[in-house]
């Protein structure tokens, strides 16, 4: 399965929190965590949070690394000792954008006739495997007592029916070099 920029930033900033063993302060934890990784993921904004929204909750996703201090306003996060003596076996994945991220990269390019849509076919396909996979044979919607999450259940397979309509055509989707033939 493909890495959220989240986990990217999470495994990112425990690496660099464990380079301080005082701690660092939130803001100053996104910081480095950004400046690592602006090249791979934009940093926050006004319309994007994503490094704020990885963080705000490190030391409840890694209790056994992050310790979390408040001192007045700011939260300081302090690398445990296990975190220290770990920090050489931390891995950071490679991040794999979404699909909605490579189609708005995509839609600035310089090229007007031709985006670049196969990653995101690729992208969408590998969902959509992952979807067919999941046997629903003993599925029935009658099981659920609550009709707001049934009525939820039956709208997702109804977008999923979709879906697999914008599979079949997906398959007309072709590469650069083929469009330009």
């Amino acid at each position: 399965m493909k890495t959220p920029a989240s986990e990217v930033i999470r495994t990112t900033a425990l690496t660099l929190l464990a380079e301080h063993p005082k701690g660092k302060s939130l803001a100053d934890l996104r910081f480095l965590t950004e400046s690592v990784l602006k090249q791979v993921i934009e940093p926050d904004n006004q319309k994007n949070g994503k490094y704020r929204s990885a963080l705000w909750d490190l030391e409840k996703r890694y209790p056994k690394y992050v310790l979390k201090k408040n001192e007045g306003r700011a939260a300081i996060f302090i690398p445990t000792e296990k975190l220290q003596n770990e920090k050489g076996l931390i891995e950071v994945p490679v991040y794999s954008p979404s699909v909605k991220e490579l189609l708005t990269k995509s839609s600035s390019s310089t090229s007007k006739n031709y985006k670049n849509y196969v990653e995101i076919k690729a992208k969408i396909i590998d969902v959509l495997q992952l979807i067919e996979n999941i046997d629903l044979k003993s599925f029935d919607i009658r099981d659920f007592r609550d009709y707001t999450e049934a009525a939820d259940i039956m709208k997702a397979i109804i977008h999923l029916e979709g879906l697999q309509t914008l599979k079949y055509s997906l398959q007309m989707v072709k590469s650069e070099d083929e469009y330009h033939k």
